[in-house]
């Protein structure tokens, strides 16, 4: 929601082509959308940790801290999300409706979690917050495949920033 919701003054009026005629590379617009919305997808983890600590200090009464690997599963969780975050930016810079990238996204996330589910979750970019955040499971789903893991998610990011580059670049969006 976040990324369709920033793109979306973009494709209201003849926004488009103001951003296009900026002095700026369009790429740059595409970059800084990706920085807000991957430190929102920060936060928000940030976010999550607060509510664990608060619902297990109040809510069920345990003493002390979490174990450090919540705050390990939290991180991974973050930087799984930046390949999602690209691509949702991407989806929503190409597709000028607001609901549209959304529902991929939660049907990308669906088929992410049955990806997880048969050991796929390195192939599906929707599964790399899943994994990384070892949802659904007590032990670490990764033990020491934390390199495959970091590699999924640089090529997902990667690949993801090169396409929007070149589209932004190479073909435009239609106005």
């Amino acid at each position: 929601m976040y990324a369709s919701y920033l793109w979306r003054l973009e494709h209201r009026g003849h926004n488009w082509n103001l951003i296009m005629t900026a002095p700026v590379r369009p790429f740059c617009l595409y970059f800084a959308k990706f920085w807000v919305v991957a430190k929102l997808a920060v936060l928000t983890q940030g976010w999550l940790l607060t509510l664990f600590i608060i619902g297990g200090k109040f809510g069920a009464g345990l003493n002390g801290f979490p174990p450090l690997e919540i705050v390990l599963w939290l991180l991974r969780g973050a930087i799984g999300g930046l390949a999602i975050v690209a691509l949702q930016l991407l989806l929503s810079m190409v597709i000028r409706n607001f609901a549209l990238p959304v529902l991929i996204a939660l049907g990308g996330s669906v088929a992410g979690l049955l990806a997880a589910g048969k050991n796929l979750g390195l192939f599906w970019p929707y599964s790399l917050m899943i994994l990384g955040m070892n949802s659904n499971h007590t032990e670490d789903v990764m033990g020491g495949g934390i390199w495959g893991f970091s590699l999924s998610c640089g090529v997902f990011l990667a690949a993801t920033l090169l396409l929007a580059n070149g589209f932004l670049t190479k073909k435009d969006i239609n106005a």
